[in-house]
């Protein structure tokens, strides 16, 4: 099992630069979710904004700016992981 630490680490490095083979949009929310259930099995559950703040900060593929400021610039979106994360494939095809 990982530390809470481990945790906060894998989701600081997780990076989505746009699809790549091995590494598409899929893995990068995959890594995050992982990270979170750990989290709230270690008893430190983290609290959505966070979710989605920290999840945004990893996303620099060029395509996706717009989609960042339009989730930042709505409440509903920058405080529902989950909607946050269906809201970016719904925007733009990721599988290119």
């Amino acid at each position: 099992m990982r530390t809470k630490q481990e945790c906060y680490d894998t989701i600081a490095k997780a990076v989505y630069k746009g699809h790549i083979t091995q590494f598409d949009f899929n893995i990068y929310v995959t890594i995050h979710q992982q990270a979170h259930q750990d989290l709230l099995r270690l008893g430190e559950p983290v609290p959505e904004g966070k979710k989605v703040h920290d999840f945004l900060r990893g996303i620099t593929d060029s395509q996706c700016s717009s989609i960042k400021l339009n989730i930042l610039a709505n409440t509903t979106l920058m405080n529902d992981f989950l909607q946050a994360v269906n809201y970016i494939p719904s925007t733009i095809d990721l599988s290119i």
